[in-house]
């Protein structure tokens, strides 16, 4: 970074070698370039007073982005100490800082093994069963705790007896 400074207000004094006056007018040099401008022709185009940037302290880190196992943590400063002013350089380098945190191990939970089955919800025909697992450890295993499946226990058969004639039939149908 490149930092220019024109010399402390009591010596603000112009290049006595330099036509300050015509390098303006030839090459705006007052409002084109403030670095050059401060060193040679600072009281001519009004640099005697203006003030670089400064960066404030860091901040804190913030906290762990994450409340186990590996994160972010971030951090921020500002420019503003001093501001620059007007003609000032502003600061150098980045704002924000951020850095990997390790948080504790993580306390992943462990599925107890699957319940047996229930008994399928009809006795005959299709139905459903049911069956659990319980998450230990932690409060959250990943995956169901809770499953399940078609279970087809055996053809339903209805015997009807109308008059004289026996009707059977299987799973509903005749």
């Amino acid at each position: 970074m490149y930092s220019f400074k024109a010399n402390a207000v009591s010596a603000c004094v112009d290049d006595e070698t330099v036509d300050c006056a015509r390098m303006s007018t030839l090459f705006h040099i007052c409002t084109s370039d403030y670095e050059h401008a401060a060193q040679i022709c600072p009281q001519f185009c009004g640099l005697c007073d203006y003030v670089d940037g400064g960066w404030s302290e860091w901040t804190s880190w913030d906290t762990c982005s994450v409340s186990c196992g590996v994160g972010i943590q971030h951090r921020e400063r500002s420019c503003d100490n001093p501001t620059p002013s007007l003609f000032g350089q502003h600061c150098f380098g980045y704002n924000r800082d951020d850095k990997i945190c390790l948080g504790p191990t993580c306390q992943h939970g462990i599925w107890s093994h699957w319940e047996p089955w229930t008994q399928c919800s009809t006795t005959c025909g299709n139905g459903i069963k049911h069956r659990f697992r319980n998450c230990a450890y932690a409060a959250s295993c990943g995956g169901p705790a809770f499953d399940s499946d078609i279970c087809i226990v055996k053809d339903c058969i209805q015997v009807k007896l109308a008059g004289n004639i026996v009707m059977v039939s299987i799973n509903g149908g005749l």
